[in-house]
């Protein structure tokens, strides 16, 4: 693995390599006395903005009044980011899907973990200063700002808190977290987590009063998109029922809307291509892919296509695509790393998983 300097990174826009720039200092940094000098500077703030009007442009394009919200929480995460990458077994924000699907396998087939254990997190009174301590922050004008939008993770599922949640969840757990790394280097499994929980896989279940353990053979477990169990000694992942069914909702109300065809049928690729990247990356969803391009072939092609034949050309067809079943790990640092582009740094930034 190769590594540039800080002073070596190559220039693209001036914000972003000013920012990326920055961030190579962050990252090699273990103590954090005066954050404020990043979270202040101009190009922060200009790609902060950049970053919303590119992940956020209906909100942008309307100048609601979250946008400025949003942007506060881009500047606190392009400052955060670095420091949170030293956690162990994080599921980094920027590596995908097929990361988090490739750990799943790894551990099934090659080590025969089939008990999976879950570690929910609770952010009812979640408080950023123990976590900035253990991080070593001690800005404390800096922690004032970051305290003022924590609260923004107790919104449900809303994309606001969800974006907040993947910018604190490392600081507002950071010893949780180092506990559960050490806990499963004692119990020899595999540790993977996120900022909605900490997942374990083993072949031998321990006793702990913050872990529900299920036995994958017996109980099918929803995890994000899927639903995850094992089935002969094999992993067996399917789109979860709740989220095929908000696909076809989408997709059934583009159809019932008054827009143009043309209209209609991009907004049910979109739905399509949605649920396509959730399945691609493992084998055993393709069946269930292709029932969902009959079901919606089958409303579209007496509707859209037969009024209007050349649109077939246009439909996103699930029949077509590719499905890319190659094992994967997440690059060590997508922020050290010396051939990220800057398309491939702008997608850490997306503020949903998946």
């Amino acid at each position: 693995m190769v590594f540039v300097r800080a002073d070596a990174l190559p220039r693209g826009q001036p914000d972003i390599y000013l920012v990326k720039r920055a961030q190579a200092k962050l990252a090699f940094d273990t103590e954090y006395k005066d954050l404020m000098r990043y979270y202040s500077r101009p190009a922060f703030e200009r790609v902060a903005e950049t970053l919303t009007e590119h992940y956020w442009p209906q909100s942008s394009k309307s100048k609601r009044a979250v946008v400025n919200l949003v942007q506060e929480l881009y500047t606190l995460w392009l400052v955060l980011a670095p420091i949170s990458f030293h956690h162990l077994g994080y599921w980094r924000p920027g590596w995908g899907s097929s990361i988090f699907l490739s750990w799943f396998r790894t551990h099934i087939h090659k080590y025969k973990r089939y008990y999976l254990g879950r570690a929910k997190y609770d952010y009812a009174d979640a408080d950023i200063e123990e976590g900035f301590s253990c991080a070593r922050i001690s800005d404390e004008e800096f922690k004032g700002i970051a305290q003022q939008y924590v609260q923004q993770c107790r919104g449900g599922d809303t994309a606001r808190a969800v974006m907040a949640r993947m910018v604190f969840a490392p600081f507002l757990f950071w010893q949780r977290v180092r506990n559960a790394v050490a806990t499963a280097k004692v119990n020899k499994c595999g540790l993977l987590w996120w900022e909605d929980e900490i997942l374990f896989l083993t072949s031998k279940p321990w006793d702990d009063a913050q872990i529900s353990w299920v036995d994958l053979r017996a109980d099918p477990q929803d995890v994000l998109f899927w639903t995850v169990s094992v089935k002969d000694s094999m992993l067996d992942v399917q789109i979860a029922k709740e989220r095929e069914k908000a696909i076809k909702s989408e997709i059934k109300k583009a159809l019932a809307s008054e827009a143009a065809p043309g209209f209609k049928l991009n907004q049910i690729n979109a739905s399509m291509i949605k649920y396509y990247h959730w399945a691609r990356y493992i084998s055993t969803t393709r069946r269930q892919s292709l029932d969902l391009e009959k079901w919606v072939w089958k409303r579209i092609g007496k509707g859209i296509v037969a009024t209007n034949p050349k649109l077939k050309e246009s439909y996103y067809n699930l029949k077509h695509q590719k499905w890319d079943t190659t094992l994967r790990q997440g690059r060590r640092s997508m922020l050290l790393d010396k051939d990220v582009s800057e398309d491939q740094w702008r997608q850490i930034w997306s503020p949903r998983r998946g």
